[in-house]
């Protein structure tokens, strides 16, 4: 939840200090993500979905539909840097293109092959070294 949450702070207007987001293993929508933790678990979408949304609205104080990642990247103001493993069974990898896709900001992807869920830097620490290095160079002036 901490790359989505970023994700959703990038269209704020941040301190000076904050010159790029670096998200790894976000996901675009909270329906999104709930949705596809419903599938993965195998449980029937109807009425699993509705419950959950309505146990957010009233123990958590929020609509699933309210906003979410993909809702603020188009309106970006700091460069991101997203990072996924391609092998990702909690967040599936194919969101991290949607959210570049729909992103106004300056983007760049690391996508990680055999990397699990928030393992990408475990599994590969030279290409993500080199990607978080790259972009702190491009960005951090």
């Amino acid at each position: 939840m901490g790359a989505a949450t970023v994700l959703m702070a990038s269209d704020l207007s941040l301190p000076e200090n904050v010159r790029g987001i670096v998200a790894d293993c976000g996901y675009d929508t909270p329906a999104g993500i709930l949705k596809e933790t419903i599938r993965r678990w195998r449980w029937p979408e109807f009425p699993t979905y509705r419950l959950a949304a309505l146990g957010a609205r009233l123990f958590g104080g929020f609509r699933v539909t309210e906003t979410s990642a993909l809702a603020c990247v188009p309106h970006a103001r700091l460069p991101i840097l997203l990072v996924h493993g391609e092998d990702d069974h909690v967040v599936p990898c194919e969101m991290v293109y949607a959210l570049r896709d729909a992103c106004a900001s300056p983007v760049e992807v690391l996508t990680v092959p055999g990397a699990g869920h928030g393992i990408s830097w475990y599994v590969d620490m030279p290409a993500y070294q080199t990607a978080l290095l790259n972009f702190m160079e491009a960005h951090m002036n």
